[in-house]
C-alpha cells in the first residue's frame, strides 16, 4: 500500500511539471518560446589584474552559455604580449570545451571556469616601475537559430476575399520575442507566394541580423576562424551562415547568388529565399508551423589588462 501511494505521488508530481512546461508562467519552469528567446550565446567573464615580475598566477575566465544551443568541441583561446608574459598551461594556450545552454530544466544555461597559468617576464631597466598590456580571451563555438511559427497557406496570395470565416490571412510574420535565443536572429519573415496554373507554391523571404557582440563564421571553418588553419584562395568563411527551413512536413529550398549560403554584411540584415520545389493544390486556406534553422560558427572576443609591477 505504501509502495501504491509513493508510486501515484511521483506520478502527480510529474504532471504537474509537465503542466507547467507546456503552459510556463505562475512561476513554474519556463515554456520553450521563453527558452528560446534573447541575443545572447556564449559570454565571457574575466578581470583585469595586478601582478609581480617573474611571479607566475591563475589567470581565470569563467564562460556562461546565456543561449539555447548546446556547444560541443568549442575553443577558448588565451593571447598575451609574449614580450611581457608567456603561458605555461595549458602549452598550446587554449581549453577545448562544451558547455549546455538553456532548457526547460535549465533556464539559465551552464557554466563553467577556466584556470590559465601565466608568468610574467621581468621589466628590463627601460620600463618604468610598472607596464601594462592586454590579454585577449576569445571564445569560439558553433551554434544554431531555432524559429518555429505559425503561418497562413491560402490560394488567395493578395487576401482579397472579405470571407471573415477564414481560417487564417497571409501576412508579414514577426518573432514573439527579440531573438531565438542565439546572437543570430531571424527578424521576420515576408511571405511571397507564386500562383501558377498548378496550384500556389509558398515562398518566405527570411530578414537574418548578427545582433549578438561577436562576428560569424562558416560551419565547419573554427580551424581557420579561430585556430592555426590557413585561409585558402577564394575560400569565404567569415559572415557565412547555412539556412534550412521546414513548411509543415516539406523541406524547403533556400538559396541566394551564394548557393544555400547565407552572406551577412557584419552586423547589418541580410535575406535569404525559401520556397517549396511544387505548387500545392488548396482548396482553403490553412495554418501550419513553419520552421527556419540557421547553422554557423560564432566568435567573440574581451580584452583586459594585466599590469607587471616591479618588485
Amino acid at each position: 500500500m505504501k509502495q501504491t501511494k509513493i508510486v501515484i505521488l511521483v506520478a502527480l508530481l510529474l504532471l504537474a511539471a509537465c503542466n507547467r512546461i507546456n503552459h510556463g508562467g505562475d512561476g513554474g519552469l519556463p515554456t520553450d518560446r521563453e527558452i528560446h528567446s534573447g541575443i545572447f550565446g556564449v559570454r565571457i567573464e574575466a578581470g583585469n589584474m595586478n601582478v609581480l615580475e617573474d611571479e607566475a598566477f591563475k589567470y581565470v575566465v569563467k564562460l556562461y552559455n546565456e543561449g539555447a544551443t548546446d556547444v560541443t568541441n568549442a575553443m577558448l583561446k588565451l593571447n598575451v604580449n609574449r614580450d611581457f608574459f608567456e603561458v605555461l598551461e595549458p602549452e598550446k594556450n587554449y581549453f577545448n570545451f562544451d558547455l549546455d545552454g538553456k532548457s526547460i530544466f535549465n533556464p539559465f544555461g551552464r557554466s563553467k571556469i577556466f584556470e590559465f597559468r601565466v608568468k610574467a617576464l621581468g621589466l628590463s631597466p627601460g620600463f618604468s616601475q610598472s607596464h601594462s598590456a592586454n590579454f585577449i580571451i576569445e571564445a569560439c563555438y558553433y551554434y544554431n537559430t531555432e524559429l518555429s511559427i505559425d503561418v497562413c497557406v491560402d490560394k488567395d496570395v493578395y487576401s482579397t476575399s472579405n470571407n471573415p470565416n477564414k481560417a487564417c490571412r497571409i501576412t508579414m510574420v514577426t518573432p514573439p520575442s527579440r531573438g531565438q535565443g542565439a546572437p543570430v536572429e531571424i527578424t521576420r519573415i515576408e511571405p511571397k507566394f507564386i500562383t501558377e496554373d498548378a496550384g500556389i507554391t509558398p515562398q518566405y523571404i527570411i530578414y537574418v541580423r548578427n545582433s549578438g557582440r561577436g562576428n560569424v563564421f562558416k560551419s565547419g571553418e573554427m580551424e581557420v576562424a579561430c585556430g592555426s588553419g590557413e585561409l585558402q584562395e577564394d575560400q569565404e568563411v567569415w559572415n557565412i551562415i547555412t539556412v534550412k527551413a521546414k513548411l509543415g512536413n516539406n523541406e524547403m529550398v533556400c538559396s541566394t547568388e551564394n548557393e544555400g549560403f547565407l552572406k551577412l554584411e557584419d552586423h547589418e540584415e541580410g535575406s535569404i529565399k525559401c520556397k517549396l520545389n511544387q505548387p500545392l493544390q488548396i482548396n482553403e486556406a490553412y495554418k501550419t508551423e513553419l520552421a527556419v534553422n540557421l547553422s554557423y560558427g560564432y566568435t567573440e572576443t574581451v580584452s583586459r589588462i594585466v599590469t607587471i609591477s616591479r618588485v
